[in-house]
C-alpha cells in the first residue's frame, strides 16, 4: 500500500463524503442485477482485454468477474510478466472455461502497446471488450510548493493515466474495425470531479480520461464507450489517507463492468457511470434504514406472517390519508411514486420471485411513499382498471412532514396496515423436523442491543413450532460493512442470545438457569453486526455431548428413509437446513470446522445465483484464523489408516482424491500414520502410535468436560439438595473426567503435544509456509443407525478417530459431500441414498483456501458443488465422474 501524507489534513471529516454527493451510492458489493454469475450477463465467446491485470482491482475485480461470466478468453496486460503468469496459472485453475493470455506491456510505450495487439490478432483475430484499468497516482504537493515540471509531467502521472488509454484505444479501434460491436470501459475516478488538495495532476488526468469516452462513442458508432469510476476500493495501491473511505469491493466494479457490456446498458454509451443502480426495481433491493418496535405475530387472509411495528410511523397519529377500519389487518405493498408509475406488474412479479414473504394478496392495496422533492399524486383511476387501490401519505403540517421524512426511509416491500400504522411482514415456517429449540425475533432492529424473544407461535394444527423470517426486500445487498446482510441463519442452542434461554437440552439446566440470557455470545454478536438475521436456536445434544435425547426430543433426519439417527452434538442444525432452504435452489458445499472457533450451524438462505459467493463470504468473515494469502497446495497426502473397508466406498474416495490430483497437477502420496510412526517415532518411544494415543485424546476431553460443568453441578446441588439428572453419555464422561488427576491430565496433554510435533515434522507442516493438504476418508459408517435403535451403552473412545484428528492438531477441516451411497432400509423396504463425503485437513489459516480449492476443482470436473435439502443430497442416480 502506498504511504503518503494526508491531503485532507485540516479539512472537515466529512469533506470527501460531501464532495462526492453528486453520486447516489446504494451498494458496496455486487448485487443480483450485476452478478456476473447470472446467465443473462454471460460473456460466452467474448475476448476481453484488461490492463493493470496483475493485481488490485484489475485482477480481483475486472478479470475475475469476466471469468465468472465465462468469457472465452481474457488478455492480461501489465508491466510484470512474472505477476501476470502467476495470475494466469491461478485463474486457470479456478476458471477452467476461460483462457488467460498474459502479455507484459508498458502502456505508455507505443511499440509495447502495438505488440500486445499484434499478439491478440495472431491468437484470436479480434477482441470484444477493452477495460482500460492501468493507472498510477502520485504523492502530490499543493500548486504553490510543487515544481511546475512535476505538476505538468503528473497530468498523466508519467503518461500512464492518459497516454496509455489513448494508445490502447487507438489499437483496439483498428483491431475491431468499423462494423463489429465492441465495448471500451475507461476506469476513471470521482477525484476527477472532486478537489483534493495536492492531487491536481491526478485529478486532471482522470477528468480527461472521462471525456475520452465521449469522443470514442461519438466517432465510432459500433463501439460503446463508458467511463466507470469504481468507488473507493482497498487495494495494494490505495494511499494510506484513503483507507478509511475504502468501503467498496473489487467485485462491485467487476460486476458493473460486465453489466456495462450488455444491451441493457446501451443507453450509457459515452457516459460516466458512478454506481447508480439503474435497475432498482429489477434487483428488488432497497435502502433499509428502518426501525422497529415490539413485534406481533398473526395469521390472516391465508398468509403466515409476523409483523413488527415501524417506529418511523407514529402509532398515535394518522399517517395514511384514507380512513381505515381500525380492526382490519390489511396486507399492502409500500412503493415509491416512481415505482407505482413504472412497470408495476413487473415489480410485483419480481417481488414474488425473489421474496418468500411476498404473496399476491400484498399487491391488491398499495401505499404510496413519496420520494424526496416529489409529492403524492392520485393514481386511483390508473390502478382501478388493474383491480388495485392506492393509499397515500398525508404530509401537511410540520410534524407530518417530519413523519413523512422518516416514512421515506422505509424500504419498498410487503407490510401490514393496521389502522393508520404500518407493520413489517414476516413469514412463519413450520418446523416439521423439530430442528429448533425455538424460533426468535428481535426486540429491535434499529441498531440498539435490545436482544431477542422466543417465538411462541405454532403451526395451524398445533403440532410444530413456527420459525419467523423477514422479507428479503427489507435488507440491502451485502457490503463490506454488512457482508452477511439479510442472510438468514440459525445458531445452536449452546450459544447464548440475549433475551432468550439457553437450554442445553437439559431440564436440570433450565431449572437452575431459567432466566433469559443477559448478553449475546461474542460469536453470535459478530454475525449480527455483519447483517445476519438469526431466526432461531437449533437443538444441540445434552451439554453438547449427549446421545440419548431424554430431556428433549431428537430432531428428525430428513435424509434417506427419514428415520436415520440425527448424529452429532448439533443435530438440529443439520435438520434445520430443510426449513431454511425450502425456498432455495441450492446450498453451498461443505463447512470448515476450525478447532479454535465455536462450531455453530451457519445455514445460508439466499438467491441461488449468489449462494456460493455468500458461502465463501460467510466463512471468510466468521473464521478469524483464515488468511487470503495461502496458496494452493503442492503436495497431497492420503491417509490409508482411515480408508473404508467397502470397495464401493474406496472407489468413491479415490474419485475424490483424483479430482484434486487432476486440478492441482500432482499425485497424492499414500501414507499410513502407523507405519510412518514406527519408522520414525518421537523421542525414541517404544510404543506404537495406537498405544501412544490410545487414551490421551478421550481422557483429556473428559477431564476438561467434567471441570467445565463444575459450577453447574455445585449450584444445582446447593439449590435443590441433589445432583442434576444427566443423560448416560455425558454422565459417563464426567465419571472419567472426575477420576483423572491433574497429573494424569498433564501427562495426556504432553502426549497430545508430542503427537502434534511429530505430525508437524513427519507428515505435514501445520504452521508457517506449508503447501500440503491431508485427505482424510470421511464417508458414512457401514452400519446404518435408525432413530428407533436403542443407543449403545457409553464407552471409552480409543485412539485417533478421523473426526478428532484436526481438533487435536488445531487445524481447519473441510468436510465435503460429493456423492451418494445406497443402503437397504428396513423402514421403507427398499433401497435409499445417503450422502458420501470427502474431507481435507489444511495448514493453519488455510480455511478459505480449502473452500476455494474444492470449489475450483469441482467446477473443472463438472461436479455438483451444492447439495439439496430433504431426502436426497443430489439427484437420484447422480454419480460424479
Amino acid at each position: 500500500m502506498a504511504i503518503g501524507s494526508d491531503p485532507l489534513k485540516g479539512l472537515p471529516d466529512d469533506y470527501v463524503i460531501k464532495s462526492q454527493a453528486f453520486t447516489k451510492e446504494l451498494y458496496q458489493d455486487v448485487y443480483p442485477a450485476i452478478d456476473p454469475s447470472n446467465a443473462a450477463l454471460s460473456q460466452d465467446g467474448k475476448i476481453v482485454i484488461v490492463t493493470g491485470a496483475s493485481k488490485g482491482i484489475g485482477r480481483k475485480g475486472f478479470v475475475r468477474s469476466f471469468a465468472t461470466a465465462e468469457a472465452r478468453a481474457i488478455v492480461l496486460v501489465a508491466r510484470s510478466f512474472k505477476q501476470l503468469q502467476e495470475a494466469a496459472e491461478e485463474l486457470s485453475k479456478e476458471f477452467p472455461k476461460t483462457q488467460f493470455l498474459p502479455i507484459a506491456c508498458d502502456v505508455k510505450d507505443e511499440t509495447s502497446v502495438k505488440a500486445v495487439f499484434d499478439k491478440i490478432l495472431e491468437v484470436f483475430g479480434t477482441a470484444d471488450v477493452l477495460v482500460n484499468n492501468a493507472g498510477t497516482t502520485n504523492e502530490g504537493k499543493p500548486l504553490r510548493s510543487a515544481s511546475m515540471a512535476n505538476v505538468w509531467n503528473g497530468i498523466s502521472i508519467k503518461e500512464v493515466n492518459l497516454k496509455g488509454p489513448l494508445l490502447m484505444v487507438h489499437e483496439f479501434l483498428n483491431l475491431v474495425g468499423t462494423t463489429k460491436p465492441a465495448t471500451v470501459i475507461n476506469v476513471t475516478s470521482a477525484v476527477g470531479f472532486v478537489v483534493i488538495p495536492g492531487k491536481a495532476s491526478y485529478s486532471l488526468s482522470k477528468l480527461a480520461l472521462t471525456h475520452l469516452s465521449g469522443y470514442i462513442a461519438a466517432e465510432n458508432p459500433n463501439v460503446r464507450a463508458i467511463s466507470l469510476h469504481p468507488g473507493t476500493i482497498l487495494t495494494d495501491i490505495t494511499s494510506e489517507w484513503l483507507v478509511r473511505f475504502s468501503k467498496d469491493t473489487p467485485e462491485l466494479a467487476g460486476g458493473m463492468a460486465v453489466w456495462l457490456t450488455t444491451k441493457e446498458a446501451a443507453f450509457l454509451n459515452g457516459s460516466l457511470d458512478h454506481f447508480w443502480d439503474f435497475f432498482e426495481a429489477q434487483s428488488a433491493i432497497f435502502d433499509p434504514r428502518h426501525q422497529y418496535e415490539e413485534p406481533l405475530h398473526r395469521r390472516d387472509s391465508g398468509l403466515s406472517v409476523s409483523a413488527a411495528s415501524a417506529e418511523a410511523v407514529n402509532p398515535f397519529q394518522g399517517t395514511i390519508e384514507e380512513t381505515i377500519n381500525p380492526d382490519a389487518l390489511i396486507p399492502i405493498t409500500l412503493l415509491t411514486t416512481r415505482e407505482i408509475n413504472s412497470d408495476l406488474d413487473g415489480i410485483l412479479d419480481l417481488f414474488a420471485t425473489v421474496d418468500d414473504v411476498f404473496q399476491p394478496d400484498f399487491g391488491s392495496v398499495l401505499v404510496e411513499k413519496p420520494e424526496k422533492e416529489q409529492h403524492a399524486i392520485g393514481l386511483n383511476r390508473h390502478l382501478d382498471s388493474l383491480g388495485r387501490s392506492v393509499l397515500t401519505l398525508r404530509s401537511t403540517g410540520a410534524e407530518d412532514e417530519a413523519r413523512a421524512a422518516a416514512f421515506e426511509d422505509l424500504p419498498s416491500g410487503p407490510y401490514f396496515l393496521h389502522g393508520p400504522n404500518l407493520y413489517q411482514a414476516w413469514r412463519l415456517y413450520d418446523d416439521v423436523l423439530d430442528a429448533f429449540t425455538f424460533g426468535v425475533i428481535p426486540n429491535s432492529i434499529n441498531g440498539s442491543d435490545d436482544g431477542f424473544e422466543a417465538l411462541s407461535a405454532l403451526s395451524d394444527n398445533g403440532s410444530h413450532k413456527s420459525i419467523a423470517v423477514p422479507s428479503r426486500l427489507y435488507h440491502p445487498a451485502p457490503s463490506i460493512r454488512k457482508p452477511l446482510s439479510g442472510v438468514r441463519i440459525s445458531i445452536t442452542d449452546a450459544i447464548s442470545l440475549k433475551g432468550v434461554q439457553t437450554t442445553m437440552s437439559s431440564r436440570a439446566w433450565t431449572q437452575l438457569y431459567g432466566a433469559e440470557e443477559s448478553e449475546t455470545a461474542e460469536f453470535a454478536q459478530r454475525l449480527i453486526d455483519m447483517g445476519a438475521i438469526i431466526v432461531g436456536k437449533t437443538k444441540s445434544s445434552q451439554l453438547d455431548s449427549g446421545r440419548e435425547w431424554v430431556d428433549a426430543e431428537a430432531p428428525w433426519n430428513p435424509r434417506g428413509d427419514g428415520y436415520q439417527e440425527s448424529g452429532g452434538s448439533a443435530a438440529g442444525a443439520g435438520a434445520s437446513q430443510q426449513m431454511l432452504l425450502r425456498e432455495l435452489v441450492s446450498k453451498g458445499v461443505g463447512m470448515v470446522f476450525t478447532p479454535s472457533e465455536p462450531r455453530p450451524a451457519l445455514h445460508l438462505s439466499q438467491d441461488g445465483q449468489l449462494i456460493r459467493r455468500i458461502m465463501l463470504r460467510m466463512a471468510q468473515v466468521t473464521i478469524n484464523t483464515s488468511s487470503d494469502d495461502v496458496p494452493f497446495p503442492k503436495r497431497i497426502i492420503y491417509l490409508l489408516d482411515y480408508a473404508p473397508p467397502s470397495e464401493d466406498d474406496q472407489s468413491l474416495d479415490h474419485k475424490f482424491v483424483a479430482v484434486l490430483e487432476k486440478f492441482l497437477g500432482i499425485k497424492a502420496d499414500r501414507v499410513r500414520l502407523s507405519e510412518t510412526w514406527d519408522a520414525n517415532p518421537p523421542n525414541n518411544t517404544k510404543q506404537s502410535l495406537e498405544e501412544y494415543m490410545k487414551e490421551a485424546p478421550f481422557s483429556s476431553f473428559c477431564y476438561d468436560f467434567y471441570h467445565q460443568y463444575g459450577d453447574f453441578r455445585n449450584h444445582y446441588k446447593d439449590k435443590f439438595g441433589r445432583q442434576p439428572y444427566i443423560e448416560a453419555t455425558p454422565r459417563f464422561r464426567w465419571g472419567i473426567g472426575e477420576s483423572e488427576t491433574k497429573q494424569d491430565h498433564d501427562h495426556d496433554r504432553l502426549r497430545i503435544e508430542g503427537f502434534r510435533r511429530w505430525f508437524n515434522e513427519s507428515i505435514m507442516p501445520i504452521v508457517g509456509d506449508s503447501e500440503t493438504i491431508v485427505i482424510v476418508p470421511f464417508g458414512p459408517q457401514t452400519t446404518v443407525h435408525y432413530r428407533d435403535d436403542l443407543p449403545p451403552p457409553p464407552s471409552v473412545i480409543e485412539g485417533l478417530k478421523p473426526e478428532a484428528l484436526a481438533p487435536l492438531l488445531g487445524l481447519p477441516h473441510l468436510v465435503v459431500p460429493f456423492a451418494q451411497t445406497r443402503y437397504y432400509s428396513r423402514v421403507t423396504d427398499r433401497g435409499e441414498d445417503r450422502p458420501f463425503s470427502g474431507s481435507i485437513i489444511g495448514p493453519r489459516g488455510s480455511d478459505m483456501m480449502l473452500l476455494q480449492l474444492v470449489k475450483a476443482a469441482f467446477a473443472r470436473a463438472e461436479w455438483r458443488s451444492s447439495v439439496a435439502a430433504g431426502r436426497l443430497a443430489f439427484p437420484q442416480g447422480y454419480e460424479p465422474e
